[in-house]
């Protein structure tokens, strides 16, 4: 019971984020974010897709709203995905956790590559992408937990479920303008 709880939760707090983040370069990271679990619950439940399959595709369709508008480089990613698409059957269990890992770990870094960017020309350190960061770095852990142990898996994946809902609600609120802090004070006077 406490599984679909949690699940009914995390579907209902994320549908709000992407609104919040209208009008900002994460606005289809976001919205890959909050149709992750329906589409998730929406191919388990009706047996279509098993959902480290259906994280994977979520996953490749979030590195492809990372990526700066190189349209080779999103062409390259949207073939992968239907590549991913029509292979899928070959890979064990393992192996997708492996890759789905490996594309956090590419978001992740993606992510904190905008944020020393970020911090490079402001001078500035950002809540949003610390909170970002944060978040995405909690996904990963739970990701590598369940490919290291199953059932410490399963718990981190429902400890990590609860924390994501609270990052729902963090990303209710901030997004990339919300607030800055100044890291460099002496450039600024001299």
């Amino acid at each position: 019971m406490i599984p679909y709880i949690i699940i009914a939760l995390s579907i209902a707090a994320w549908l709000v984020p992407p609104f919040k983040q209208r009008g900002t370069k994460y606005f289809l990271f976001f919205l890959f974010i909050a149709l992750a679990d329906p589409l998730a619950a929406t191919f388990v439940y009706s047996h279509l897709l098993p959902a480290p399959q259906i994280t994977v595709i979520i996953e490749l369709l979030c590195v492809f709203a990372l990526i700066k508008k190189n349209n080779i480089n999103r062409i390259f990613i949207l073939l992968i995905s239907v590549t991913y698409l029509f292979v899928y059957k070959l890979f064990s269990l393992s192996e997708i956790r492996i890759f789905g890992i490996l594309l956090q770990t590419i978001i992740l870094l993606l992510i904190a590559f905008d944020f020393l960017l970020y911090i490079q020309e402001k001078k500035t350190l950002n809540l949003f992408y610390m909170i970002l960061i944060l978040y995405q770095v909690t996904l990963v852990m739970k990701f590598m937990a369940a490919l290291i142990d199953v059932n410490f898996g399963m718990v981190q994946f429902y400890l990590t479920g609860f924390l994501e809902i609270i990052f729902a609600f963090m990303f209710m609120f901030i997004n990339i303008n919300t607030k800055d802090f100044k890291i460099f004070k002496e450039l600024e006077e001299a």
